[in-house]
């Protein structure tokens, strides 16, 4: 059994819909904001993991639909 540490979260929606889950790692109201995975829903709940966040004092992360 592989397991995966680092900050996660289980996201809702309908299938084939594509989540962009982007990341800053300092001020959260500037620009500084970077893709770190994109994911398409195989089915209405979809849980990713961010390896690195384990790695890096604090960041910070939002999730978009993409149109």
């Amino acid at each position: 059994m592989m397991v995966i540490s680092g900050f996660g979260g289980g996201y809702r929606s309908s299938t084939g819909i594509d989540i962009v889950v982007i990341e800053a790692t300092s001020d959260p109201a500037g620009d500084s904001w970077t893709p770190v995975a994109t994911l398409t829903m195989a089915t209405d709940e979809e849980t990713w993991v961010d390896p690195v966040s384990e790695f890096v004092p604090f960041r910070f992360y939002r999730a978009r639909f993409v149109p």
